[in-house]
């Protein structure tokens, strides 16, 4: 909502708050309206891999204070200590015959999504 007022054009911040807020709303039904068309058209799902990585920015800044603060044996261990990376690679079967492979974040909702799918 902009407000000419004597010439001069200005978003207030409560306005600015709420056209967020809004657009927010919008994002949530067009992403739950999406999801449960994505969700209709699936026939089966299948794991065909995964994998795990270390972050590497984790594991210097840990190693870094683990160093600063226990010396050699902290190095390790909190290069040792960073956040892993999961991800799992999906075969997807639509109902129409299609397949296709993705590879999501365990932590993506799509991830449970296509867990709902699997094939025993």
């Amino acid at each position: 909502m902009i407000f000419i007022l004597k010439e001069s054009v200005g978003i207030y911040m409560g306005d600015f708050i709420l056209i967020l807020f809004v657009l927010c709303i919008i994002g949530g039904i067009i992403g739950a309206i999406s999801d449960s068309s994505k969700e209709k058209n699936i026939k089966k799902v299948m794991i065909v891999g995964n994998s795990s990585t270390k972050k590497a920015g984790s594991a210097i800044a840990r190693g870094a204070v683990g160093g600063a603060l226990l010396g050699p044996v902290g190095l390790v261990g909190g290069a040792v200590s960073a956040k892993n990376k999961d991800t799992t690679t999906f075969l997807i079967e639509y109902k129409d015959g299609r397949r296709e492979t993705k590879t999501v974040k365990n932590s993506d909702p799509d991830f449970k999504l296509y867990c709902k799918f699997l094939e025993m």
